[in-house]
């Protein structure tokens, strides 16, 4: 059995590429020979032009000079799927939109809070910064390189059948429509919020949220093998005693394995202690 025990901040961290290509082989030197991959390197696209904005402002004038033509946004190319790549687009990336704008708590005795981010900081660096004020994100997926948004609109999770998904955080949000008309959005809105959420940026494009996050918590890490028959007996119980239970399985044998993320008191010390060089738990 493995068991760690660590103040959750951040998770696996996985790699992205933007590559030169030779220019001739862009449709328009306005791509400035780019060509886009996703992290597997397994879809690309080499876009009419490409743009990187720096603030709302820009984002607008970017949308009404391609004159309602097809817009391609993109976040860190974490997905799998080629679903925000094409080469007849425009390609619209908000990396350069990666501020934490605004944190306002909004429980003193709990602690939550709300904080406005732009839509291209990435999580770990999200992450970060909340750890500097003391706060977390209160559920992650499984890597940290992915831009906030760009998560949030592909709908990634973490564990937890009642934690919800990284969008189950999202309170308010900036959507810029096609003809550059910008919206600001709420739970109040219903339908139009909560598809925005998702929309894989196919409603316009969201330019900041406003994220519910809660104080720094510490979680207990264990890992174990279990046979898949005793497993089926005992997940009803194990899915109510542990939250952020997850397990898998080997097909066509009986071997499991259970992973258990249980909170834990922020005075539990951390195991394995952190290295003395790094920090590093």
């Amino acid at each position: 059995m493995i068991t760690i025990i660590c103040v959750f901040s951040f998770c696996l961290v996985l790699t992205f590429v933007v590559h030169t290509v030779a220019i001739e082989n862009c449709p328009s030197p306005n791509s400035f020979g780019l060509s886009f991959s996703n992290w597997n390197k397994q879809k690309q696209a080499v876009p009419f032009t490409f743009s990187a904005p720096s603030s709302d402002e820009e984002v607008v004038n970017f949308l009404r000079e391609t004159k309602q033509e097809k817009v391609q946004i993109v976040g860190s190319g974490m997905s799998f799927s080629g679903v925000q790549l094409s080469d007849d687009s425009h390609m619209l990336s908000l990396h350069n939109m990666n501020k934490l704008i605004h944190i306002k708590r909004i429980n003193d005795d709990s602690g939550d809070s709300l904080v406005e981010v732009q839509a291209g900081i990435k999580v770990r660096d999200l992450c970060e910064k909340l750890n500097d004020h003391g706060l977390a994100m209160i559920n992650l997926g499984a890597t940290a390189n992915q831009t906030i948004v760009g998560a949030m609109s592909t709908g990634t999770h973490g564990t937890g059948m009642k934690l919800g998904s990284l969008g189950a955080s999202v309170r308010g949000l900036r959507l810029i429509t096609a003809d550059g008309n910008i919206m600001n959005l709420t739970p109040n809105d219903g339908f139009s919020f909560q598809s925005s959420i998702t929309g894989v940026g196919r409603l316009g494009v969201v330019t900041s949220v406003i994220l519910h996050v809660v104080p720094q918590w510490k979680m207990k890490f264990n890992m174990y093998d279990m046979s898949l028959e005793k497993l089926m007996g005992n997940l009803p119980q194990l899915i109510k005693d542990h939250p952020r239970l997850q397990w898998s399985f080997k097909p066509y044998t009986d071997n499991a394995t259970v992973i258990l993320r249980d909170d834990v008191p922020m005075d539990t010390p951390i195991f394995p202690s952190p290295s003395p060089s790094t920090g590093d738990s």
